[in-house]
């Protein structure tokens, strides 16, 4: 687990080198987050490229402590599961959630652990080149036998430095 950690954010601090490109089809026109008591994920697979932009833009240029976390989210087709507290991709395996000091995102992915933490930094380094050292990524197969990966960060966020 401390290779997988450790790789992770080599490859995180490596993305920040990467051109910048801006996510891919899934943007929607900016409009109020829909809040629901009953949503939850959708069923598809999010891309891994996408996942990290959707987490660099709510939980990491937002403010230093989630501010405005939301706002990130308004262009990204999400419904507020105001039960939860939990924002749920509207047709994507993917959620996000912004309680107390923290930020995460939980997203299931059909592609190899290489290649989805690939795709996680740059998608990340597509929004922010400039990556903190304090994002957390963790896997785990469920037991609905999907891979789930989640990225996190506690406040206050502090983007590092390009290399």
């Amino acid at each position: 687990m401390r290779r997988f950690a450790l790789i992770t954010l080599c490859t995180l601090a490596l993305a920040g080198c990467a051109q910048s490109t801006p996510p891919t089809g899934t943007r929607a026109p900016a409009a109020p987050i829909p809040v629901s008591t009953t949503a939850g994920p959708g069923a598809g697979f999010m891309s891994p490229f996408d996942a990290g932009a959707i987490f660099a833009d709510a939980c990491l240029i937002r403010g230093t402590r989630f501010q405005t976390a939301t706002e990130g989210l308004r262009v990204y087709n999400f419904t507020h599961n105001t039960q939860l507290g939990t924002y749920y991709h509207n047709t994507k395996n993917l959620s996000v959630k912004v309680k107390g000091n923290s930020c995460s995102l939980v997203f299931a992915s059909n592609k190899s652990v290489d290649a989805t933490v690939s795709g996680l930094a740059k998608g990340t380094a597509s929004i922010t080149p400039n990556l903190p050292r304090n994002v957390s990524i963790t896997s785990s197969v469920a037991g609905d036998g999907l891979r789930y990966f989640r990225l996190g960060i506690k406040a206050p966020v502090v983007l590092g430095q390009t290399p």
